[in-house]
C-alpha cells in the first residue's frame, strides 16, 4: 500500500488517492498511562462491524495491560516506602 501512494504522490496525483480501508487504534488509559492495545489496518469487506477474531485479541491485550498496570502501581508504592 506504501508503494501505491509513494507513486502516485511522485506522479503528483496523490491527492486524488482513495482506499476502502480505515486504521483502528485501541487504546485504554489506566491511571493516566496510556496503553496501546492494538493497531491494524481494516478493510471494508462487510460493513463497519471490527472482526471477532480483532476483538478477541484486544480482549487478551487489555487483560494484560491491566495485570501490567498493577505490576506498576504496585512497584510505584514499593519506591515510595
Amino acid at each position: 500500500m506504501l508503494s501505491r501512494f509513494a507513486a502516485l504522490a511522485e506522479q503528483g496525483s496523490w491527492r486524488s488517492w482513495k482506499t476502502t480501508r480505515a486504521i483502528l487504534v485501541y487504546t485504554v488509559r489506566l491511571a493516566g498511562r496510556i496503553y496501546v492495545l492494538h493497531v491494524f489496518q481494516k478493510k471494508s469487506k462487510g460493513g463497519i462491524k471490527t472482526p471477532k477474531a480483532e476483538i478477541e485479541l484486544i480482549k487478551s491485550r487489555l487483560k494484560r495491560a491491566e495485570e501490567e498496570h498493577a505490576r506498576w502501581l504496585e512497584a510505584q508504592k514499593e519506591q515510595q516506602t
